[in-house]
């Protein structure tokens, strides 16, 4: 995660959303004046163009495409289930250019905003490389000025797929309820922490450079399915078990025991079917998946089943809570708090 830093302007946003808005699996935000903070992302992601216009997600451009025809993705056109349905999988993206970018940041930052941006991991995409680039050419160009200029903050997430979603949805609850550049970077560094994402592929994970170099001791090199988590702090996915994973993925030891509900996006119907095989025989309910986009084909080329325990909406609005009252200033006033500082 790299941060560009300049000091932040105090300036409260005009609210730009009237109505509620579903932000991600249970969790309701609604607008809030006090808005210092912009999310900006990349097109080719699995969001929906009306929740993007709706929380004011920015969306940088990006023109994907085959050797007969290309398509140009923007916030009308992501890789999302409801707009992507007539894009094949097997795509070759283009990088964002450093203009492009910095241009959005330039808009942004001229309506005294700071800005969140959030990439994918650079081994897999390196447009989070053309950001920093334009977040350090956009700040060189307000030191001339004689007032603070707001911030730029560059966070390459450890997320693909529904992860990568989620983590934006958050964020852009977290900005309506009003937190600044750096309490919004500790949210984001913290969530993905207590995001839980597993991914079961065949005999064909994911692309090399996502991979981890090593072996982790009791994996075996072999295997007809293989189960894949994050190390978030490498950004890299790592294998933690190969065999028969789904025979056991669901048992009272195993990965997903029954005291935890899954969201499932299927990307590998066979292995799916398998999984709901596997619950049937454990007397467990059948699991219904969600609508899945093309995104996460670009580091699972030969399919995968996501596997997500995403905190509840209660656990954010606590995590929330508690980031606002770290960064709060003991007010000596106020009944409980002692002369020497601190909050009885």
């Amino acid at each position: 995660m790299t941060v560009c830093m300049e000091p932040e302007v105090q300036k409260q946003a005009e609210p730009t959303l009237t109505t509620y808005y579903e932000l991600a699996p249970q969790i309701l935000v609604t607008p809030n004046a006090q808005q210092r903070v912009v999310i900006v992302v990349d097109a080719s992601c699995e969001l929906d163009p009306e929740f993007l216009k709706e929380a004011g997600v920015l969306v940088v451009p990006r023109v994907v495409g085959t050797r007969q025809q290309t398509y140009t993705l923007d916030a009308n056109q992501t890789l999302h289930h409801t707009c992507a349905a007539h894009i094949p999988h097997s795509i070759a993206y283009q990088s964002s250019t450093i203009s492009d970018i910095a241009h959005l940041y330039e808009q942004t930052l001229s309506n005294g905003m700071s800005i969140v941006s959030l990439h994918l991991p650079e081994s897999l995409d390196n447009t989070v490389c053309s950001a920093r680039m334009a977040a350090k050419v956009v700040l060189a160009g307000t030191k001339h000025l004689t007032t603070t200029a707001p911030r730029i903050a560059i966070c390459e997430l450890a997320a693909v797929g529904l992860r990568f979603s989620f983590l934006v949805q958050a964020a852009a609850y977290a900005a309506r309820e009003g937190l600044s550049l750096p309490q919004l970077v500790t949210f984001i560094e913290c969530l993905q922490k207590e995001i839980h994402s597993y991914y079961v592929t065949g005999i064909h994970g994911p692309i090399k450079t996502m991979r981890h170099s090593w072996r982790p001791k009791g994996v075996s090199r072999w295997g007809r399915e293989q189960l894949w988590e994050y190390d978030i702090p490498a950004k890299k996915l790592i294998c933690s078990a190969r065999g028969q994973i789904i025979q056991t993925l669901f048992k009272e030891n195993g990965v997903l025991d029954e005291t935890l509900t899954p969201t499932v996006c299927v990307h590998h119907p066979k292995l799916f079917n398998r999984m709901n095989a596997v619950r049937t025989k454990l007397s467990l309910p059948q699991i219904d998946p969600q609508p899945s986009g093309i995104s996460v084909s670009r580091c699972f080329p030969r399919g995968c089943v996501e596997l997500h325990i995403f905190p509840e909406a209660t656990h954010l609005t606590h995590m929330l809570r508690v980031i606002h009252h770290i960064d709060q200033t003991a007010d000596l006033t106020i009944r409980g708090v002692r002369v020497r500082g601190g909050i009885a």
